[in-house]
């Protein structure tokens, strides 16, 4: 792959570099100015200009600004660039010096302005910049030149200073970043009630979920998919015959969603999974399919019995349960007594 000088992924914008016979000098009050032509957005990438240096060379600044309706430069930069010293060019032939741009400035289509100036060089005799001052014809633009460090312009006649402009045409926006509909089950908690579960369901996004559960086991049916031209039933998929659904305690859309599942008989095992919506639309998504067995399993508290003293003696292991639901809302507790040696 051919390597051009602004990089493979730049292009010449536009230029002016024949009939190079002259030179315009520049320094710490002194400016000069190349304006140019841009027809499309595009990011600019480097400035390259051809200087030359009779004696010490100093820093000096590269400059990108945008001009008036009369063509002028404006008194601010758009980007910016400094050159430090470069020996190889003083007394010495004029060289092409690169400026290029980490900012990568867009710029759109109109008329802009390369501005050239050394805040640190007191003689503006020393730094020039190489022109043509015979027979200029760049039609995109034209030289200027400041007294005063910029605030005031005037086009230099018969002129036309030695540059390109490199840059590309900046990548399209990306896309918006698409409304995630699907949902997915991150974490299922569960707390053993007295008689029940209460279950609360986390997922990834906001959306409300609805609980469809059964007490039929689902059946499960293999159904075909193709393998290289083959059918072969190798995917299972689940059916729930019959169900009931329930809605999640909280309103609107949520991240955490709460079902209280109360009166589950003892020793009933029931199979779940969960549905959902986003703002009102249902959604493809499904949650795994749980399965879940109720014991009753309450806060017992366990004492010896107070056997009178004209009883048998009781074996150690005889016990007294006591079961108390803890719950304001159930009826007031009651005292069960197993006695673990009767038939």
């Amino acid at each position: 792959m051919a390597v051009v000088e602004g990089g493979e992924y730049t292009k010449l914008l536009t230029l002016y570099k024949k009939g190079e016979d002259g030179e315009v000098t520049y320094g710490k009050n002194r400016y000069l100015a190349q304006t140019f032509t841009l027809t499309e957005e595009i990011a600019i990438f480097r400035i390259i200009v051809k200087m030359r240096s009779t004696y010490i060379w100093k820093p000096h600044l590269c400059a990108l600004r945008a001009t008036d309706i009369t063509g002028k430069p404006l008194d601010y930069n758009i980007t910016s660039h400094g050159q430090s010293k470069i020996s190889s060019l003083e007394g010495k032939a004029a060289k092409w010096i690169i400026t290029t741009f980490s900012d990568f400035p867009i710029l759109s289509p109109g008329f802009y302005a390369i501005v050239l100036y050394s805040p640190e060089q007191a003689d503006w005799l020393i730094v020039k910049w190489r022109a043509d001052t015979t027979y200029p014809f760049y039609p995109g633009g034209k030289a200027w030149i400041s007294h005063n460090a910029g605030e005031d312009w005037e086009e230099i006649p018969n002129t036309d200073f030695m540059f390109e402009v490199w840059g590309y045409h900046p990548p399209p926006e990306p896309p918006p970043t698409p409304v995630i509909s699907n949902w997915a089950l991150q974490k299922l908690e569960q707390k053993q009630l007295t008689d029940g579960y209460l279950f609360v369901a986390h997922t990834n996004i906001p959306c409300h979920l609805f609980m469809r559960w059964t007490t039929v086991e689902p059946e499960v049916h293999s159904i075909p998919v193709l393998r290289r031209g083959l059918a072969l039933r190798t995917d299972k998929r689940f059916c729930f015959v019959v169900w009931e659904e329930n809605e999640q305690q909280e309103d609107g859309d949520t991240l955490s969603h709460t079902f209280e599942k109360r009166d589950w008989p003892v020793c009933q095992t029931r199979w779940f999974y969960f549905v959902g919506t986003k703002q009102g639309e249902q959604q493809p998504s499904t949650g795994p399919i749980q399965k879940k067995h109720f014991t009753r399993i309450g806060d017992l508290l366990l004492f010896y019995e107070p056997w009178s003293e004209d009883g048998p003696p009781p074996p150690p292991e005889w016990t007294l349960i006591f079961e108390e639901p803890w719950s304001e809302a159930e009826p007031p507790p009651m005292l069960l007594f197993r006695e673990e040696w009767s038939e």
